[in-house]
């Protein structure tokens, strides 16, 4: 065979083709990694299970590009042991912009101010 599994036929449809799978496991972690295709295309699914609880993230093939070169500047960020430091800043249409924001503690209020807060977080 050529490494493709058969489809599943569910009332005479053939389903998802998986291509190719992977399976990883750190700490406490599993992550199972398959390429999957089906009448919409191909995709990669991403599953973490961790005891109970399952997650599953979906990524069209017309994103995967776009979704490695992400994860690349993750990786390079945590090998470089800064990815604790700060949280990055995302755009008005959802996207990263790759810049770092730092965190802000915010103050507890003082007595008898009412909480109230100045403009952008001056209070």
């Amino acid at each position: 065979m050529d490494g493709m599994s058969v489809p599943d036929v569910v009332d005479g449809v053939a389903e998802d083709i998986e291509i190719r799978r992977n399976t990883m496991q750190i700490e406490q972690k599993r992550i199972f990694l398959n390429l999957r295709e089906n009448a919409r295309g191909r995709y990669l699914r991403i599953v973490e299970v961790t005891g109970n609880n399952r997650s599953t993230i979906i990524v069209p093939a017309s994103g995967l590009q776009q979704f490695r070169a992400i994860l690349d500047e993750f990786v390079d960020e945590a090998a470089l042991g800064q990815g604790h430091q700060g949280i990055l800043a995302v755009s008005s249409n959802g996207v990263s912009d790759g810049k770092k924001k730092k965190r802000r503690n915010k103050k507890p209020a003082a007595a008898g101010d009412g909480g109230a807060v100045g403009p952008a977080g001056v209070g």
